[in-house]
């Protein structure tokens, strides 16, 4: 039987110390915002990835509260409205129906890097990765287009889209002039505009010199039905007609330079000075807006 005895004041006996220098354990720093996680078992090929993964962490910006965004789901659908809040997983749309609440694993996987850091870093950053990337790269002998500015609120970016970060200390005002080297999904790159690399702003927010240039038309037409945008068009009775949520989705001043230019088309396609079209919602066939180029643009409320 072994007794125990406590409170007394006779100490026990120690083991010897060991003589050893004990070394200090590593502080662990707990890690923020988005991260790359591991990509590939290629250690060299892993560390590229996580520097170009910060790399265009660095470059992206969040859609700001009250723009214009629309959205395509994992079923779709197209959906478009008013920002209201972005949180780390989700973001709040006010839309024609009231306030969605979208969850990142309700988007489609093209529209979430619009939405949500992370998504963007890493699907540049894999594109690049993978040699996948189909961002143009503007020839430096190539001859730049010259097209002109149609709004003094443009805001320039330094890559091809709203969510890539904003440029300051960039403007342009109505009627400037602008060099066109490369063209993107609706956006333009610029040159000789002070920043290096070149900016770029939508192409709808600016207008050619020749505006019946039925070719060059032709192509914007084209362009605007595989975003999603335009839907049909009648040159004979000067109406289009758009997916009402990507229009809703679309930048107001950025509707206003979508109609001028299906304006001009109409004009170039029946040969004659009569510049004008309609807008209207694919699906109910309401009005959405008018064009012409004697009243100017006017947008029916959504």
């Amino acid at each position: 039987m072994t007794l125990m005895f406590y409170g007394c004041s006779k100490k026990t006996a120690q083991p010897p110390e060991k003589n050893t220098v004990e070394t200090a354990k590593p502080v662990l720093q707990k890690m923020t915002g988005p991260q790359p996680g591991i990509e590939f078992f290629d250690a060299a090929k892993q560390q590229r990835y996580e520097t170009l993964f910060r790399d265009y962490l660095a470059q992206f910006e969040a859609p700001a509260q009250g723009s214009a965004l629309w959205l395509k789901l994992c079923d779709g659908r197209r959906i478009g409205g008013n920002v209201e809040v972005v949180q780390p997983d989700a973001i709040l749309l006010l839309t024609s129906s009231g306030v969605e609440h979208l969850k990142i694993v309700d988007l489609a996987m093209e529209s979430r890097p619009l939405v949500f850091a992370g998504e963007f870093a890493r699907r540049h950053a894999m594109r690049q990765m993978t040699g996948e990337t189909d961002l143009p790269s503007a020839a430096a002998d190539a001859a730049p287009e010259i097209r002109y500015a149609m709004s003094d609120d443009i805001i320039p970016r330094i890559g091809p889209g709203g969510e890539f970060k904003s440029i300051a200390g960039v403007h342009f005002s109505s009627g400037d002039s602008v060099k066109v080297v490369a063209e993107y999904n609706g956006w333009l790159q610029l040159r000789d505009t002070g920043v290096r690399g070149g900016c770029w702003i939508p192409k709808y927010l600016t207008f050619p010199l020749d505006e019946s240039n039925l070719a060059a038309l032709q192509t914007d037409v084209d362009a605007l039905s595989r975003l999603g945008l335009l839907q049909g068009i009648d040159t004979g009775d000067n109406t289009a007609d758009v997916d009402p949520n990507v229009w809703r989705g679309t930048d107001p001043q950025v509707r206003m330079g979508v109609a001028r230019a299906l304006a001009s088309y109409c004009a170039a396609k029946r040969g004659n000075s009569l510049v004008f079209v309609t807008i209207r919602d694919k699906e109910t066939q309401r009005r959405l807006g008018k064009y012409s180029r004697g009243q100017g643009w006017k947008d029916a409320a959504l």
